[in-house]
Parts: C-alpha cells; sequence; structure tokens
C-alpha cells in the first residue's frame, strides 16, 4: 500500500493514496446502503431519524430525501465542502441520502453529521461500527467543525428514552447534552476527530473519549424576600394559601401598595423541583435557545404589555420555539398591570390554564409544550393609577372589563391591598421567605400524602373535593352558584382553596372558618 501524506488536521491525506483500499479505489460503482441515526423534535417529544445513504451507479449527483425543509436540502452542500476540507473527493456516482420516515417533517441542521456519517460509512471510509447505538447530533460548518444546535438536552433526553446508549453532539453542546443521566455522549470539535475514531477495521471506541463532568443540581440566589413586604399580613397570608395549592392569583389596589413586590417573592417561597420537573424545564429552556442547568427553584416569567402572543404561547415559521408559558412551567407567570395588556394576549392564557399545556398548529405537524404554571396578575383599580383618583366612573368599569369574566373564573384567590401606615410598617415583621417555604413543603407533604394522584390542591377534582367538608357549607356555596354569585367551576376552586387553608393550619379537614376565608378569597375583594 502506498505511503499516506498528512493534511493541515493531522488526518491521511486520501487522494495521495494508490492501494487497493484507498479512496481512489473506492471509486467503483457501490451498491452498499448505510444506516446511521439521528433524533428529530416535536416539542419536547423526540422521533428517531434513520439515515440511510446509498452510493451507486446513475447519474452524478447528490439528493436529499425524506420530506425535509429548505436548510436540509442544502446539507448536500455543507458536507461536500468539509469533505473537500477534510481532503475527502467526493465521488462522481450518484449519491442518495433518505430520512425515514418520509412522512415526518424534518427541519434544522441538526441532521448535518449524520448525513456525513452515514455517507462516510457508505463509502467504507468509517467502520459501520460507530453506528451501534449511537446517534448524531450536529450542524456541519464548511471547514468540517461541528456546531452547537439548539435544543441539545431535550435531543440527548430523547436519545435515551428510545434505548441509545451513545450521541455524538459538537464538543460546545456536551456539557448540556450530559444533564441526562445513562447516555454516554462524545463531544467532537471537527469531522476528523470521528474519521481518527472508526476507520475501517480498526478497534472501535473513541481514543480520547470527551465526555464532559456531571452537573450537580443547584439553587438560584434568594429572589425577592417575603420579609421585605411588610405591613400587609392579609396579603401575605393569601400568597402563603397560593403557594400551598399552587392556586392562581389577582393582587389588586393603589399603586404603592407593594403588589408587584409580593407577587415576584412568590417563586421563593414554593418548594423545590423534584428531578423530572428540573429536566423538563431545563430542556424546555434549551430549545428556547437559553444555556439550561439544573436549578431546583422553580422558574418565574414575567410579561410586559409588549409581548406578543406568539412570545408569550409559543411560536416561529419552522422550527416552533416554546412561549412564555412553557418557560414558566412548572413555576410562576406574573402579569404585571394585567389589564393593560392587549386582550388577545390574556385570552390566549385560557387554554394553557385549564390543560396544562399549549400546542401550536402548523400545515405539517401539531407541536405541543408543556405550560403548568401558577399564574400571578397585578392591577391598579383604574387607568389613571393615582391615589385620588380622577377617572369618571364609566372608565373605572370599562378598566376592570379588561380583565374578562372567563379569565377571571379560572383565578382562584382575588387579594386587595391597599397603602399600608406608616405604624404598620414599623411593628409588623412577617416571615422570611425561608421560613415561609418551609410552612408550604409541610403542608405540600400533606396534601400528597392524601391525594397522590395530584401534584397540588388546585388540581384536583371531582367528588373528593366534598369528602369531608361540613354539609351545612356546602348547601350555602350551591345556593351561591343558584344566585349567580358562584360557577360551578368557582365552586370546586373554592373547595381547593379550602383544603389548601386546611393544609397550612394542620386541619384533618376543612374547618367553617376555613371554608369562610376561602370564599372570601375568591368573592370578597372581588376585582369586578
Amino acid at each position: 500500500m502506498g505511503s499516506h501524506l498528512s493534511n493541515r488536521h493531522g488526518m491521511r491525506d486520501y487522494r495521495a493514496s494508490a492501494g487497493p483500499n484507498s479512496l481512489a479505489s473506492r471509486n467503483r460503482p457501490m451498491n452498499q446502503v448505510a444506516r446511521v441515526h439521528a433524533i428529530s423534535l416535536g416539542g419536547l417529544q423526540g422521533t428517531v431519524v434513520c439515515v440511510e445513504a446509498h452510493v451507486g451507479p446513475g447519474l452524478v449527483m447528490t439528493r436529499i430525501v425524506g420530506n425535509g425543509d429548505s436548510s436540509l436540502r442544502e446539507a448536500s452542500d455543507r458536507v461536500r465542502a468539509a469533505f473537500l476540507n477534510c481532503d475527502i473527493p467526493f465521488l462522481d456516482q450518484r449519491l442518495t441520502v433518505n430520512l425515514s420516515p418520509a412522512d415526518l417533517p424534518k427541519t434544522g441542521a441538526s441532521f448535518d453529521l449524520a448525513i456525513a456519517v452515514a455517507i462516510l460509512v457508505a463509502r467504507e471510509i468509517l467502520d459501520q461500527s460507530i453506528a451501534w447505538k449511537t446517534a448524531f447530533v450536529a450542524e456541519l460548518a464548511l471547514d468540517g467543525s461541528l456546531r452547537p444546535v439548539r435544543g441539545t438536552l431535550a435531543l440527548a433526553w430523547a436519545a435515551r428514552e428510545h434505548g441509545f446508549t451513545h450521541l455524538v453532539v459538537a464538543r460546545e453542546s456536551a456539557g448540556e447534552a450530559a444533564l441526562v443521566e445513562g447516555l454516554s455522549v462524545q463531544g467532537c470539535g471537527h469531522l476528523n476527530e470521528i474519521l481518527r475514531a472508526f476507520p475501517v477495521g480498526a478497534p472501535a471506541g473513541w481514543p480520547h473519549p470527551c465526555t464532559p463532568s456531571k452537573q450537580h443540581p443547584t439553587r438560584t440566589s434568594q429572589r425577592t424576600d417575603l420579609a421585605n413586604v411588610r405591613g400587609q399580613p392579609e396579603a401575605r397570608y393569601a400568597l402563603l394559601i397560593a403557594a400551598v395549592g399552587g392556586h392562581h392569583m389577582l393582587l389588586h389596589g393603589e399603586p404603592g401598595a407593594g403588589k408587584s413586590l409580593l407577587a415576584s417573592c412568590l417563586p421563593s417561597v414554593l418548594p423545590d423541583l423534584c428531578a423530572e420537573d428540573m429536566m423538563t424545564v431545563a430542556a424546555i429552556r434549551s430549545l428556547a435557545g437559553f444555556q439550561p442547568t439544573l436549578d431546583m427553584q422553580p422558574p418565574c416569567e414575567s410579561i410586559s404589555p409588549g409581548t406578543s402572543v406568539a412570545a408569550l404561547v409559543g411560536g416561529g415559521s419552522r422550527q416552533v420555539r416554546p412561549g412564555a408559558v412553557s418557560l414558566a412551567h412548572c413555576g410562576v407567570l406574573i402579569l404585571d398591570e394585567a389589564p393593560e395588556l392587549p386582550r388577545r394576549l390574556l385570552e390566549s392564557l385560557r387554554t394553557p390554564l385549564d390543560e396544562g399545556q399549549v400546542s401550536t398548529r402548523r400545515a405539517h405537524a401539531i407541536v405541543t409544550f408543556p405550560a403548568r404554571f401558577q399564574l400571578v396578575m397585578t392591577a391598579n383599580p383604574c387607568p389613571c393609577g393615582l391615589r385620588e383618583c380622577r377617572c369618571a366612573p364609566h372608565s373605572r368599569r370599562l378598566y376592570r372589563r379588561r380583565l374578562s369574566g372567563p379569565i377571571l373564573d379560572r383565578i382562584d384567590i382575588v387579594q386587595a391591598m391597599t397603602q399600608p401606615s406608616e405604624s404598620s410598617l414599623a411593628v409588623d415583621e412577617g416571615l422570611s421567605s425561608t421560613q415561609a417555604r418551609a410552612m408550604v413543603v409541610e403542608a405540600r407533604r400533606r396534601s400528597v400524602k392524601r391525594w397522590p394522584q395530584w401534584p397540588s390542591n388546585a388540581y384536583a377534582e371531582g367528588e373528593l373535593l366534598q369528602v369531608g367538608v361540613p354539609s351545612g357549607c356546602l348547601d350555602a356555596m350551591r345556593r351561591e352558584v343558584e344566585r349567580g354569585r358562584l360557577s360551578m367551576r368557582g365552586l370546586d376552586r373554592v373547595l381547593r382553596v379550602a383544603w389548601s387553608i386546611a393544609d397550612l393550619e394542620m386541619h384533618p379537614e376543612p374547618t367553617v372558618e376555613d371554608l369562610g376565608l376561602a370564599m372570601d378569597l375568591r368573592t370578597k375583594d372581588s376585582w369586578e
């Protein structure tokens, strides 16, 4: 066999080889089909894509089939340039690449590496053992380097769920993929690293594995502490009830009362996320283009008046990205000055509030993201926002009607807030977030022990809500329904809040006082 020259990346110069196994000799007609695997994402759900490459006689051309978008169809140009920069000549033969299943729409450049590896295996440059229980996810640059793709964590999670034991990604994405337990991650910076590791006939395996160290869960620095909210004992207690049961909440009152400050305290008093929820939150952030971390503290997202519907619920022209409702999954979504938000934006919350997920429809597919969040809205009583209101009564009514009945009917706790007096600020020393969180955690233990099938009281359904509730109280609430002051949905929500109060006060069942307070929290300080 003739001698090999080395190129600038330390690889063999295939063009200089003249032996029987050289690339020149492999220019003969072939009919071999090589198969490797990649992952396609639809939301957080991954589908295995089999990338098949066939080199054979026919009109000289490269064709990629399998229902791909324009970026996928352009992969042949990226792969060709990468091969030439690795001193691998492109064959003067017909090359067909198929991505199966063909009826699954495929978008993005994450299939580049799998396509390149499949072609190299078909041409007998790479050993076929490279494809054993291995998925390939990376974009290929023109010089042969590997680039990271958005959503690597979700892709790695899907690869493990589908039984893959190895995942090859760009080196910059290796740390993100390594968050998934039970998956061996190989980070590569260049296509040449793969060529060196798996030449035909060589012992299989990475000579220098590049598996990043595992990241351990951490808790971010403390958000706004509940101890900073002074002079609002009733509102603070209402916040604790909301935290215990995961209830949606509306805080309204004059400017300067501390509505926004209190709302921002809610994430700091919620229990830490479990391991599965941490991974889900991190995967959603990865799909949105953020650096994912294993954060035990529930996420918090805030919405401003300039937010679009797509930014709130998710969207995108090609690849659908998660919106704020999904980024707040397992956490809190804050709508500050909610009446100032566009009506269309507010109404788009109805589906995720009911279903705990949001779906975006496209012509070719439906993409679904989880969206189980706790909603906290704040509002001034009128448009002027002044303590001494200058608005006409008609303007005040119109302003309050910006929050529609269906949205308000999904709110469990409505709490009015007023400007605290100087004397109350001087003597009031409330709980800190750490103390409040300990109380919330203990109360949640009681609710989970009672109803293990639901994550919190806000999701409890059916006749179980009425078990143990005093019959006289139930009759009184049914009369409120008959009078139209309470809807059937509102009746269930009052019962859920009553159970949360009982858990917080360590009562085995809701008392008459618990039910009365739950009713007051929904009707006494009504926004309407």
